[in-house]
């Protein structure tokens, strides 16, 4: 599983986004952008991730913006599954030989 990795563009609602002050989280997405137009979204207040300040609006901020402030994306680490070669036949139904 790769997941993409997000930008400033790609942004979704519950998406984190930190700054020297602590963390913003999207509160909307009002524009969608192409490669060469900026993404628009509504923004929260600064807080901690579970705070009340989540809830409440700063403003607008387009893509642009957002990367001029230096803010940086709080990416989600990705999840890696172990499985044991038993696991891999069963999920995949046949027998698999791993190269180096």
């Amino acid at each position: 599983m790769d997941m993409q990795k997000k930008t400033f563009k790609t942004l979704e609602v519950g998406d984190f986004v930190k700054y020297k002050h602590g963390f913003r989280k999207v509160l909307a997405v009002i524009h969608r952008g192409s490669e060469t137009e900026e993404s628009v979204y509504v923004i929260s207040s600064y807080g901690e991730k579970d705070s009340y300040e989540m809830k409440r609006s700063s403003g607008t901020y387009t893509s642009f913006n957002l990367d001029a402030c230096h803010f940086i994306i709080d990416q989600p680490e990705e999840e890696v599954e172990e499985l044991t070669m038993e696991q891999v036949y069963k999920e995949l139904g046949r027998v698999i030989k791993i190269k180096k």
